[in-house]
């Protein structure tokens, strides 16, 4: 019976749901960077840095107090 369908992510403590999705978190991530896919050839050359926020996907901010 899955999780979602007796509500149990809710009843659980944080605590004791986080253990299993940070292993398997963990598992993913070294899965992809050991598979020769799309994933293992993205390099930080790959993103550009554009003063046109208008054209661009993401948004990236850095503010100073």
């Amino acid at each position: 019976m899955p999780l979602s369908t007796i509500n149990l992510q809710y009843r659980l403590p944080r605590r004791l749901l986080q253990v299993p999705y940070d292993l398997m978190n963990r598992l993913n991530r070294n899965r992809l960077l050991q598979a020769d896919g799309l994933a293992a050839e993205i390099d930080y050359t790959d993103y550009l840095v554009s003063n046109d926020p208008a054209g661009s996907l993401d948004f990236f901010y850095v503010a100073t107090k």
